[in-house]
């Protein structure tokens, strides 16, 4: 009697130029996902908008690297606290009112500082499901409130000055969507920045529950709706000029526009006629200069106005011959100047990052791809010159017994699936972090972020499936064991999980004809991997698990190509109907056309 031992050799053709590849590309997503939150959001804040104001009594106060500067009205610097001394965070805003200062934080604190930049206590808060740098503060023209600005909730809360919440304005989406910026206009009455309606309204607040638009402005025109919409600001001069910032195109292209409203003036006689009052646009004046990159934040000045640029570092101002000078003494034009230096030396790092990420993981899949028929054919070359009984072998003092449903599985390795166990969680934790960077990314598409933030989402998103092949390009795939029975192969994975092939029109032989020849062969290609399964012509003994009677056939040795278990649907058996390989083509032209999309927004 013959015994029919089943052995498994396993050959992983590896390319040495892919392996390159996939790792510059795993540095470059490394590295964007250390850097990244460290240079964007934490220590230089690189898109943080700048935020100023202006009092006639206590001068201007501004941001810079993540403290707090004071300085006089001609630009002179009076003090410069960092956020840390003052025991607040991630600033969004801040606003002379009622002889102090009122800020509110990312997560949504309202805080009260003294104007001499002493100490800082909590008076109220706003929800924050997390951290926005996007919120203004307005405060009322008789300063016995104010509102806070959420512009991702489309939100707009009251309180009092004590910071006690008061109410929210009731104004439906259709009337103010995405408020970015605004200034009392009267005692109950605010211009606000609708970014997208593209334009500039005039709410009244009645009270609680009773709010509405009584005019709107068509200013925006040109601006488009998801580009750096959310920093636009809206503010008054001293002669009822209308103030707009406007960062419609690019860093280069972003100007700011002054609108010459005659009609606001007679504002309160006509406010009782009627709840909506048409007014025509005044004289339109738009300043473009070379010195203004990427205007978010606007302050009355004097007879004019101060412009915070996030983009240069500077603060200037216009008067009413509207050529913008640099604002400040030489130590806060030399503190904004180093920052912008700085972001500027950590923005290239960023933008290397990403080309090497993006580059890195196309060309790997590219040469992935192109090697695989080549790696195929080695791997099959190779196999048939192996030395089956050299091949790892079941061992026969270990008795194997088929499982409840009458699975032979050869190798078994539940001490080596044990150790592969924490695929599973890890998988899981790739897959919901995908779908948080879903949605963010939905976030970011419907409250107008800056392309950067919307280009993370799809790299993000696009690189899950390289995180996939990362993870299973270096596995062993020895370690999965195998299993046949007389109509089924299962193939046990680090899931813990059966992939299992069924092979329809199979043709199973008697044990006397399986030896007539040579052993026959069943190759299984999984990606690269060539696995042939082949039967050992030993003699059994009688103690045997097989008898001739309970193992009697075995699967045809013609398995065709069609028939493969590839690679990707075993291990992704849980995506059924997912091409793997066509994922990965599609995700690296996203990620290039996202490259390309905010490298060329940048440029030009």
């Amino acid at each position: 009697m013959h015994s029919k031992k089943l052995f498994i050799g396993v050959e992983l053709s590896s390319s040495k130029k892919v392996n390159f590849l996939v790792l510059m590309s795993v540095i470059g997503l490394l590295g964007l996902i250390v850097a990244s939150p460290y240079f964007y959001d934490k220590k230089y804040a690189i898109y943080t908008p700048m935020y100023i104001d202006s009092s006639e009594k206590y001068g201007v106060i501004f941001n810079i690297d993540h403290s707090l500067c004071l300085t006089d009205t001609d630009g002179i610097l009076i003090d410069n606290r960092s956020y840390k001394d003052l025991g607040i965070k991630d600033v969004a805003d801040a606003k002379f009112f009622n002889d102090s200062i009122i800020l509110v934080q990312g997560d949504g604190k309202i805080k009260q500082c003294s104007t001499s930049l002493n100490s800082c206590t909590q008076i109220g808060s706003v929800s924050s499901y997390r951290a926005d740098i996007f919120m203004r503060i307005i405060p009322s023209k008789d300063e016995k409130s104010f509102y806070v600005i959420q512009t991702n909730k489309h939100k707009i809360d009251k309180f009092d000055k004590e910071g006690k919440y008061l109410y929210k304005l009731d104004l439906a989406k259709k009337d103010l969507k995405y408020p970015s910026g605004g200034v009392a206009l009267t005692d109950d009455t605010i211009l606000f920045a609708d970014t997208s309606h593209k334009r500039v309204i005039a709410v009244q607040d009645k009270g609680e529950d009773n709010s509405s638009v009584i005019w709107s402005l068509s200013s925006y025109s040109d601006m488009k709706r998801h580009s750096y919409g959310r920093v636009l600001d809206v503010k008054l001069d001293t002669s009822s000029n209308v103030w707009m910032n406007n960062t419609n195109k690019s860093y280069e292209d972003a100007d700011t526009i002054v609108m010459d409203i005659t009609s606001i003036k007679d504002y309160k006689s006509d406010i009782n006629k009627s709840t909506h009052i048409e007014i025509e646009d005044g004289h339109t004046r738009r300043i473009e200069s070379k010195l203004i990159k990427y205007p978010t934040s606007l302050a009355s000045h004097k007879e004019g106005m101060l412009i915070s640029d996030s983009e240069a570092f500077k603060i200037l101002y216009i008067d009413d011959s509207y050529m913008p000078t640099v604002f400040g003494d030489s130590y806060v034009q030399s503190k904004l100047k180093k920052i912008s230096e700085k972001r500027e030396y950590y923005q290239n790092i960023i933008n290397g990052l990403f080309w090497l990420f993006g580059i890195g993981m196309f060309l790997a899949i590219v040469a992935a791809i192109m090697e695989t028929p080549r790696a195929m054919k080695a791997a099959e070359e190779k196999a048939k010159e192996m030395n089956y009984a050299e091949n790892q072998s079941i061992s026969e003092s270990k008795k194997i017994m088929p499982d409840a449903n009458g699975v032979i599985w050869l190798l078994p390795s539940e001490k080596l699936i044990k150790q592969l166990k924490w695929l599973k969680p890890l998988v899981g934790i790739i897959i919901l972090y995908m779908i948080y960077q879903l949605i963010i990314l939905f976030n970011s598409l419907q409250t107008a972020e800056e392309s950067t933030n919307i280009f993370f989402g799809f790299i993000v998103l696009a690189s899950t499936p390289l995180l996939f092949y990362i993870l299973f390009y270096f596995l062993d795939f020895s370690k999965y064991s195998i299993g046949i029975n007389e109509t089924h192969l299962f193939i046990q994975t680090g899931f813990n999980r059966k992939a299992v092939a069924t092979f329809e029109n199979v043709t199973y032989f008697t044990r006397q004809s399986l030896f007539e020849d040579n052993p026959p062969l069943v190759r299984i290609a999984i990606g690269n991997i060539s696995i042939p399964l082949m039967h050992n012509n030993e003699r059994m003994n009688d103690n045997s698990l097989f008898d001739q009677e309970q193992f009697n056939y075995y699967i045809k040795p013609k398995l065709k190509f069609s028939e493969k278990i590839s690679w990707d649907k075993m291990l992704y058996i849980q995506f059924k109907g997912i091409n793997l390989k066509l994922w990965m083509m599609l995700s690296s032209i996203v990620i290039m056309v996202a490259i390309l999309y905010v490298g060329f927004s940048i440029s030009k």
